[in-house]
């Protein structure tokens, strides 16, 4: 599709990129002269939301496959705008302008919004491979960038590609991070409401690390002789008198470190576990 001009003093046509990938064309023709006259213009089949304006006014005009014709009459200012995404395509803007006579001048700029960015760096020598021809201009008000070509006396077709880079999307990150963000608070909740728990941490106990001398003396004939001992038996292989094993006796037995058990007329002495 080659969007068609009437020959004019200027032509300005501006495209821009709007986050659909649709491109909203906005060309205005300013005549030097007032001569009645029919501007023929060719526009994309698929276009929406066109406008026509004469000197800053809305006009009527008609269209019929795809050439649109607007009727003049001493007017110096032509204002057209449509809607298409007949431009672009996987992230590449290819158009063409051809004018049907004269030798005005043309000025065409495209706009990218902002987060856009071309594929290849400005000052890349890969430059050309991105934007076809050569921008006069680029141009930036530090949000969206704006290239811009000129042509003196423009005679000829003008072809135009340019390919560009979307931003990155930032609504997966910030979902993520709410999702983050909801766990913690969560897991903040469930640790400031539930009871706490008391930990029980075992040892491994030895008696015998608090035993007297003569107290581990009686453990350890016991545990020699399987954990049980007749008293007098004890009385006897310990070398200590009846009073001295009596005492000692019954402080392990109030400290239940052994038991004392009468079997008939004698008395046994016995671990109470196993140590």
């Amino acid at each position: 599709m080659l969007p068609t001009v009437m020959a004019a003093h200027q032509t300005t046509i501006v495209y821009e990129l709007q986050d659909d990938q649709s491109i909203k064309t906005i060309i205005s023709l300013e005549f030097d002269d007032n001569i009645t006259r029919d501007v023929l213009l060719q526009v994309p089949t698929q276009h929406e939301n066109l406008r026509v304006a004469k000197d800053k006014k809305l006009a009527s005009y008609n269209i019929e496959n795809s050439q649109l014709t607007v009727s003049l009459e001493d007017n110096q200012e032509l204002l057209i705008v449509y809607y298409t995404d007949f431009y672009t395509l996987n992230n590449e803007f290819v158009n063409s302008i051809k004018p049907i006579i004269g030798d005005g001048s043309l000025q065409v700029l495209f706009v990218m919004p902002t987060g856009y960015r071309l594929a290849t760096s400005i000052t890349s020598d890969e430059l050309t491979n991105t934007v076809s021809p050569k921008p006069n201009n680029i141009l930036s008000d530090g949000q969206q960038i704006i290239l811009e070509w000129t042509r003196q006396n423009f005679d000829g077709e003008f072809a135009l590609f340019v390919r560009y880079k979307k931003p990155v999307s930032q609504t997966i990150p910030i979902i993520i991070l709410m999702i983050v963000i909801l766990l913690l608070s969560a897991y903040s909740i469930y640790n400031f409401f539930r009871e706490p728990q008391i930990k029980t941490i075992t040892k491994d106990y030895d008696i015998s690390d608090h035993l007297k001398e003569d107290e581990q003396i009686i453990i350890n004939l016991l545990k020699n002789r399987g954990g049980e001992c007749e008293q007098a038996t004890l009385t006897l292989i310990s070398d200590f008198s009846k009073a001295k094993i009596s005492r000692l006796l019954f402080e392990l037995e109030e400290r239940k470190v052994i038991k004392k058990v009468k079997k008939g007329k004698k008395n046994y002495i016995m671990l109470k576990k196993e140590r």
